[in-house]
């Protein structure tokens, strides 16, 4: 091991051997001698007198006393446990058998199951020309009912059905629309839908179906996941749709 030590006079850094005798040290440089400070060794710190603990109190009445005392703490302690952990078990098992009981206990449509609309069957529900054109793609696995909402009077204006995989091509009024859809795998008619398990959703985006005087502009939605897609949806309420 080895220190560095700065020479007085000229500033030197002189690199000094930890175990040679730096007293006699002097500059590299200016041949000064070093004020090398000696190591300093602690002695270690004296032992300290073992722990004697005190002798017993000879006290027998006392001891028993303490003795009865704290078996019964220990008892009512002990208790008190067995009761925690016996609510505690008698509420689990009443929350899994409500939760048993509440999977079991899945809505029954009270009203009966009808034939699917062909593909691309359109309802209006507006005077309005169609003329713009609206394509709609959609994937394998459910039905969708895709439904155009006037978004400044919030009335429908008209809805198609999309059998899962197919593609529909059809025209709308002129407008600024939102685009809802609900999905599901039984029909049960235009009132019920597809019954309890209908999903409800909406795009985010406004849709503007206009006359630019040289074209009539129109839209091609994808209603399935697509990489790069820009189409956002969101899942909206019964009463929302």
């Amino acid at each position: 091991m080895s220190k560095i030590i700065s020479c007085p006079n000229c500033g030197q850094k002189n690199k000094i051997n930890e175990n040679a005798d730096s007293t006699q040290a002097i500059c590299a440089k200016c041949w000064t001698k070093l004020n090398a400070p000696k190591k300093t060794v602690h002695a270690p710190p004296p032992p300290k007198d073992p722990y004697t603990p005190p002798p017993p109190e000879n006290n027998t009445n006392s001891g028993n006393s303490g003795s009865s005392f704290g078996w019964i703490w220990l008892l009512v302690i002990g208790g008190f446990i067995w009761w925690v952990i016996a609510q505690d078990s008698n509420n689990s098992t009443s929350t899994k058998t409500t939760e048993k009981s509440y999977a079991r206990a899945k809505p029954v449509p009270s009203y009966p199951e009808v034939a699917m609309p062909y593909n691309g069957q359109i309802q209006m529900h507006s005077n309005g020309e169609r003329v713009a054109p609206f394509k709609i793609q959609t994937s394998r696995g459910s039905y969708y009912l895709v439904k155009l909402v006037s978004k400044y009077s919030q009335k429908p204006v008209m809805t198609v059905f999309i059998r899962g995989g197919n593609t529909v091509s059809t025209e709308v009024p002129l407008g600024t629309y939102e685009v809802k859809y609900a999905t599901g795998d039984k029909w049960y008619g235009y009132k019920h839908l597809f019954g309890p398990d209908t999903g409800y959703s909406k795009a985010e985006s406004i849709f503007t179906f206009e006359n630019t005087g040289y074209q009539i502009s129109g839209y091609t939605i994808t209603l399935y996941q697509v990489s790069n897609g820009n189409l956002r949806t969101s899942t909206i309420s019964s009463s929302q749709f």
